[in-house]
């Protein structure tokens, strides 16, 4: 859990930094792609608990909303 944490909050840190926001655009869709893929591969591993693993779960990590 705590290498989740970190993974997030260095993920926050690189969204920002790469002015990269939620708002339904391409780069913002190819984010979501690699955070399925992401989670889909804990979900394997049975890594984390199950309120984790679904993409409303990784919300915290866009500072800049719709």
């Amino acid at each position: 859990m705590q290498i989740h944490r970190l993974v997030k909050s260095k993920l926050r840190e690189l969204l920002v930094q790469m002015n990269i926001k939620n708002d339904g655009g391409p780069q913002y869709g190819l984010v979501v792609q690699e955070l399925l893929f992401y989670l889909e591969n804990l979900k394997q591993i049975d890594a984390l608990p199950v309120d984790e693993l679904s993409l409303s779960s990784m919300d915290d990590i866009w500072t800049n909303e719709k």
